[in-house]
């Protein structure tokens, strides 16, 4: 269960040919073993708890990373990658065992003092008893290592001479599975072992006759001869032989070792596609070239070789102008590689003509479809059901108690099939195993409809006890509908209008407006400051957004009208920089960041940037002189009385009305002047009022059109809604969010701080998202594992499946929606 809820660190293991390749040229080795390896990695206090097992002491707690964890392989990699990084070039680690090489004595104790000092600067020990010292032969990952190649190592071929003959297929698959590890020492693999591959197909007799036996007996004969292959050298000389059959394609590299004979490192061949077979032979053989030289691409690439083959006509193929379409872009992917090309008749290229005509049969496995065409299989699946099997059991005989009419009211046998009684007909009744593949066959293969269109497709053909909770749980956890999907109707959240204090600059609302055409001055951006409660408006032409420019901005206003006890912004990076940051701490200034992609958080600058933009654009002539209109439009704002306090922004900050500006002349001839207003105090107290009036308004009537937010606590994970392009770029086939992240704080208002998950991409290149986001711009991810299988979720106290009136219920089923997640990749 644990490993289950697990975040998944996919920190890579070493590939074992990898760690081989790099031992040529070696000849004294150090095999060192680290004493109960996962032990020395102390567990994170807060994670202790998760490991906490019962006994009948009590309760306990692992303090050291223990065994079986999902995670304990990466994390320990990981480890010794860092400890050992300063011996890379010398040590090769595979969790913990630590292989170092050398070609000389002196050398290897230098080595051995460097790695003994690196682990012991990090308190890890090791096993004396399982260490060895300056070697000419190793054992290492179940291989013998010396200066001459690898070969099996003597306990992995002793387990193979001494495997019984095989009594089922379950005994034939565990026996390949235990060769198939040393498959490239063997020629000739696939077609040695054929007979007992056949065996482990599907639908397949079993049957063990002379010909499994003699498999059996010759791959057991060959591997504990203990075979050998040479190291890869990167400086010896090299060839590459292939050979091309109807059956299949193959290819062996070999190197020249110093006895200055050609020694093999590894062995390709794989079957031939059935659009292949009907390619002509001068195609397969050139196929036959071009995928054995992509297989051993890291041995090749940079290296002069030569390919052998018996096709005279490929040795043209490189310097011939009319290659025909599929052999141009074939050889096109070869053009990155040094290398000549060399015939030889067949007679002499045996070796790989026994690969091709004999090959591999792992390339191309089938691929498994939704619709079910074997009645054998079908019959079988049920029959693994242990419930479906007591049901056909009372249904196989004729009915004693009432459980058994019941059952045999309910269900029905035909052709050895179960099938459910409904108003609808007879049913094929689902067994567990198949469940989840009916499911994403109805849903991910249908276009990934919703739970009724889902269940609507499911429900003419197949049944199985609480269906719609089964559904509805495994398309709450599907990907593509997790990422590509907006939720319907209501959105979550409900308006919360912003307190507002009836003080004059109290509360400031910042934005900046652009880019605009770059005027005479050097300006392209408006910054823009908006009091809270008296709506007046401040502008400022700057050159650009850089926090600089908003602090000397910010200092004019504090100079004039004093310093503000909070600003609310959007999450722009001159409003989120650690400059910005700090200048708020310094002038006690709580700074308050809106959520993203969320207009209505920051009211008062969208309502009076729309005005700016429009008196902008209908005052301003030349495009570079736009800059010029600004102060005599922040006036004309200032004395317009606005909606929301009935009053000008100008009397409600300085307590009379201005001396009209429009025509001078007129009001000197009317003899109009300032008109000062007595109670300045009331007017204020009133337009408070107004204001929050107007706020309840709006709130009642966003309300209505919303629905109560979902909770998310810290720590949770979220998919994030992704902002729509602006750069007019279709996304209507993208994905509409991003994520997993995780919530790190929760907000008032129904606002989250969200972030990255510990060890994603993002994180590792330290450029970390954090956000401000509404929930109504959140979605809840279902991680793998968090529905597990509850193995008696649809079984009653009788033992068989329950709900037998034919009804699908609602109730919650967890199945094996969890195994499905495991396959999804995001």
């Amino acid at each position: 269960k644990l490993n289950s809820l697990t975040v998944k660190d996919f920190y890579p293991l070493p590939r074992i040919d990898d760690q081989l390749n790099r031992l040529h040229g070696s000849k004294y080795f150090t095999s060192l073993d680290l004493r109960s390896g996962y032990h020395q990695i102390p567990v994170a206090e807060s994670s202790k708890k998760y490991t906490s097992f019962v006994t009948p002491e009590g309760t306990y707690e692992f303090n050291r990373m223990p065994f079986g964890l999902s995670n304990a392989p990466a994390v320990f990699q990981r480890l010794m990658n860092k400890v050992l990084a300063p011996a890379r070039g010398i040590a090769a680690v595979y969790l913990d065992d630590i292989l170092l090489h050398t070609s000389t004595v002196e050398q290897g104790l230098q080595n051995l003092e460097l790695v003994l000092n690196l682990l012991r600067t990090e308190n890890l020990t090791l096993n004396l008893e399982k260490c060895t010292f300056l070697m000419t032969t190793v054992d290492y990952l179940g291989f013998q290592i010396s200066q001459e190649g690898v070969r099996p190592g003597e306990r992995k071929t002793l387990s193979v001479e001494e495997f019984p003959t095989p009594t089922n297929v379950h005994r034939v698959r565990q026996f390949l599975g235990l060769t198939g590890y040393f498959r490239h020492f063997v020629k000739d693999y696939a077609r040695i072992a054929g007979a007992l591959t056949k065996l482990t197909r599907k639908g397949q007799t079993w049957r063990w006759l002379e010909e499994e036996q003699s498999a059996f007996e010759r791959l057991k004969t060959v591997l504990v001869s203990r075979p050998l292959l040479a190291l890869y050298s990167p400086n010896a000389r090299t060839e590459v032989h292939t050979d091309a059959s109807r059956v299949g394609l193959a290819g062996i590299m070999l190197q020249e070792q110093l006895d200055k004979r050609l020694h093999p490192v590894a062995y390709y061949s794989r079957q031939t596609t059935l659009g292949e077979q009907k390619f002509h032979s001068y195609e397969l053989e050139t196929l036959a070239v071009v995928e054995t030289v992509k297989k051993f691409r890291v041995y090749l690439l940079g290296l002069e070789f030569l390919v052998v083959t018996d096709c005279n006509a490929l040795k043209a193929t490189s310097t011939k102008k009319d290659l025909n379409p599929r052999i141009a872009r074939w050889w096109l992917q070869l053009q990155e590689y040094t290398f000549s090309v060399a015939y030889r008749p067949g007679n002499r290229m045996l070796h790989a003509d026994a690969l091709s005509r004999n090959p591999s049969t792992e390339e191309f496995p089938t691929e498994e479809v939704f619709r079910i065409q074997e009645d054998d299989w079908v019959l079988s699946a049920q029959l693994t059901d242990t419930r479906l099997q007591q049901i056909q059991k009372v249904l196989m005989k004729p009915p004693v108690t009432d459980e058994d009419r019941k059952i045999y009211k309910d269900y029905a046998l035909r052709n050895g099939r179960l099938y459910r009684i409904t108003v609808r007909g007879l049913l094929w009744v689902v067994p567990r195993g198949m469940r989840q593949q009916v499911v994403r066959g109805a849903h991910d293969q249908m276009g990934h409809f919703g739970m009724e269109k889902t269940l609507q497709r499911l429900t003419g053909h197949y049944w199985f006890p609480r269906m719609k909770g089964y559904v509805t749980n495994y398309i709450s956890c599907c990907i593509p509908c997790l990422y590509g999907k907006k939720a319907s109707g209501r959105k979550e959240g409900f308006l919360h209008p912003i307190e507002k204090v009836a003080i004059p600059f109290h509360t400031l609302h910042i934005d900046h407006l652009g880019p605009f055409p770059k005027s005479k001055r050097g300006k392209e951006y408006l910054f823009t400051v908006v009091d809270g409660f008296t709506k007046t408006v401040i502008m400022k032409p700057v050159t650009s957004t850089a926090t600089r420019h908003v602090i000397i901005a910010l200092l004019e206003v504090f100079n004039s009208y004093g310093v503000p006890t909070r600003i609310i912004s959007d999450q722009g990076s001159s409003f989120t920089s650690k400059g910005f940051k700090q200048f708020c701490e310094d002038h006690g200034i709580r700074s308050i960041l809106n959520a993203v992609s969320t207009p209505r958080a920051n009211g008062q600058n969208e309502r009076f940037n729309r005005t700016i933009l429009s008196a902008l654009l209908t005052s301003t002539l030349e495009e570079d002189r736009w800059d010029l209109n600004v102060q005599r439009i922040q006036y004309a704002i200032n004395t317009m009385v606005n909606k929301t306090t009935n009053k000008t922004p100008f009397e409600l900050l300085h307590g009379y009305r201005p001396r009209p500006r429009e025509s001078l002349e007129l009001a000197d001839a009317l003899n109009l002047v300032p008109e000062v207003i007595e109670d300045i105090v009331s007017m204020r107290e009133h337009a408070a009022e107004r204001i929050k009036d107007v706020q309840q308004t709006q709130k009642r009537q966003f309300d209505k059109k919303r629905k109560a937010p979902n909770v998310y606590h810290k720590g949770d994970m979220v998919l994030v809604e992704k902002h729509e392009a602006s750069t007019g770029t279709s996304r209507k086939l993208l994905p509409k969010y991003s994520g997993p992240m995780v919530v790190k704080e929760v907000l008032p208002n129904d606002r989250y701080i969200i972030t990255d998950m510990e060890g994603s991409l993002r994180t590792q290149k330290r450029s970390t998202y954090e956000r401000v986001v509404a929930v109504d711009k959140l979605k809840r991810w279902v991680p793998p594992g968090a529905l597990s299988d509850a193995t008696d979720s649809d079984s009653g106290s009788d033992g068989v499946p329950c709900d037998s009136s034919g009804s699908e219920d609602d109730h919650h089923f967890e199945g094996e929606v969890s195994d499905r997640m495991a396959e999804c990749s995001t």
